[in-house]
């Protein structure tokens, strides 16, 4: 299965002095006094190949590719805030059909060249979900690690998550979950003070629906 998009399309923006409004002479002397545009060009790929399947298990490769380029002019020269975004996401996955387990594991990467600001973004990630009792329970675990870095910044960031549901009957579905974060960044090799950064969250639900 493979999908291909593109898009692109410009956007302007015009000021002219307020008082010119009320006192211009001439059409010329409504000037633009910003003369400023941009350009955006996006495409996508997406792509899903099974290679494997049966009544009991089925396997695949994903990949899903964004690429973005911005342009920014302004009196027809161009800026130095153009940039292009790369979004990467790959990898596989497989499917057991009697044992009700679906497995993952991806490599996930984000790109901006802007020479000032943009930074770099990669990192593996990978989860597990399987429901019981005819899909009545339905837990799940996932986790990821993410590489930083940019032009003066380096970092890491390591996340895990894990849920579960439960339905009671026909309306009632219980439901928890808890999120682990920890994020390190430091500049220039050293350490950023109030950059580290540590999370955990915990989250119970009730839903009721007739």
């Amino acid at each position: 299965n493979l999908n291909l998009g593109y898009s692109n399309f410009t956007t302007y923006t015009n000021i002219n002095r307020e008082f010119l409004d009320a006192a211009f002479l001439t059409p010329y002397d409504r000037i633009d006094t910003l003369n400023y545009y941009q350009v955006a060009q996006n495409a996508t790929i997406n792509a899903n190949f099974l290679f494997s399947r049966s009544q009991s298990r089925s396997q695949s490769l994903v990949a899903n590719l964004n690429l973005m380029e911005t342009k920014d002019f302004q009196a027809d020269l161009e800026q130095p805030t153009s940039s292009v975004f790369l979004t990467l996401n790959t990898g596989y996955q497989v499917s057991l059909t009697e044992q009700k387990l679906n497995i993952s594991a991806m490599f996930n990467m984000q790109k901006d060249t802007n020479p000032v600001s943009g930074t770099n973004v990669y990192g593996p990630s990978a989860s597990l979900s399987k429901s019981y009792f005819d899909r009545r329970l339905v837990t799940s675990l996932s986790c990821s690690y993410n590489r930083i870095s940019g032009p003066s910044i380096i970092g890491n960031t390591f996340s895990g998550r894990g849920s579960g549901s439960y339905r009671l009957g026909e309306g009632h579905l219980f439901q928890a979950s808890i999120i682990g974060v920890q994020r390190r960044k430091k500049q220039e090799g050293v350490e950023l003070a109030g950059r580290d950064f540590k999370d955990v969250t915990i989250t119970v639900g009730y839903n009721y629906s007739f």
